[in-house]
């Protein structure tokens, strides 16, 4: 695929959504069609990992910690900048999401419905970002703008990332994608219980 076919792609779904066509009602036993496109991309993911018979080696291991760490060291100095521009402490939980909207912004509309709108637009953006920018990247840059992408990484923005940068990166990507995860509540949490009054 590319470059303008993701482009293509992603402004007939804007103009689908414009026009007031909702997917999300569309659906079986309480999953929607968006969830079983998002199952099947997984599963393509996984069958392409497998087919590739990669091993996880220290490599892998090395380059996915360090980048897992300054996903959330540089998401943490963002939130602590809007804090001090904005004056509120919710962008830090907010900034921590690392991409996942969905359960960010559910977090935080409990205890704010602005930030919590505010945690589902950044956090898109992020994932956003990842989508149109990794194309243009080249060499090393590859592996380190993972990091953008945060918790994305194991699954919305893989697909790019393995078109663009290989099956290497792909491994490492998905890895970091799925540590990010397990870590963005925890942290989001955390964030939350410390600005908490």
């Amino acid at each position: 695929m590319k470059y303008w076919q993701v482009i293509a792609v992603f402004l007939l779904g804007t103009c689908v959504g414009l026009l007031g066509i909702d997917l999300s009602s569309i659906g079986l036993k309480g999953y929607t069609l968006l969830d079983f496109v998002l199952m099947a991309l997984i599963f393509l993911i996984g069958l392409d990992l497998g087919r590739m018979r990669l091993k996880i080696g220290h490599r892998h291991l090395r380059v996915s910690v360090v980048l897992i760490a300054s996903t959330f060291i540089g998401s943490l100095i963002g939130g602590l900048l809007c804090y001090l521009l904005l004056k509120s402490p919710y962008a830090i939980p907010v900034a921590l999401g690392s991409g996942w909207y969905s359960y960010t912004a559910a977090r935080v509309f409990k205890i704010s419905v602005r930030w919590g709108a505010i945690a589902l637009i950044a956090n898109m953006l992020r994932e956003l970002l990842c989508m149109l920018l990794y194309p243009l990247t080249k060499g090393g840059l590859r592996e380190a703008f993972i990091s953008v992408g945060g918790a994305t990484t194991m699954d919305t923005t893989l697909p790019i990332i393995r078109l663009h940068a290989g099956e290497e990166t792909s491994l490492i990507a998905f890895i970091h994608g799925f540590i990010v995860t397990l870590l963005v509540p925890v942290l989001v949490e955390a964030a939350i219980e410390l600005i908490s009054p």
